[in-house]
């Protein structure tokens, strides 16, 4: 109900925007699952308010680590292919992306696909 609410005040933007910060503090203190839950919050925020910022690659790209960190690889790659194809190139959040994807590739020993990064 508050999506609707904010939605129809027009603060989706600033709701996504609180929601990642939300997420990213719990990723940075190790608390994981509720990382989780607060990016996938944003992700449904900015689908919601039909927003493809910045921010969306980014909780992508978040989603991708934290689920690295749990070992998660599937859904780290999953994560990791939804941010490289929303962010644009040229950018740093680009070269996080494909820092991370060949950081993966290395810990599956997939050392060929690791080189592609």
């Amino acid at each position: 109900q508050s999506i609707i609410r904010r939605k129809n005040l027009g603060n989706l933007d600033s709701l996504a925007f609180d929601q990642f910060n939300i997420g990213y503090a719990f990723h940075l203190s190790g608390q994981l699952d509720s990382a989780i839950t607060n990016y996938q919050r944003t992700e449904e925020i900015l689908q919601a308010s039909n927003n493809f910022s910045s921010l969306k690659g980014k909780t992508y790209l978040n989603l991708g680590y934290v689920y690295k960190k749990k070992a998660n690889y599937t859904n780290s790659l999953k994560y990791l292919f939804l941010a490289e194809n929303s962010i644009p190139d040229q950018t740093i959040d680009k070269a996080s992306v494909y820092n991370a994807l060949g950081s993966l590739y290395s810990k599956r020993d997939e050392y060929n696909r690791s080189l592609e990064y």
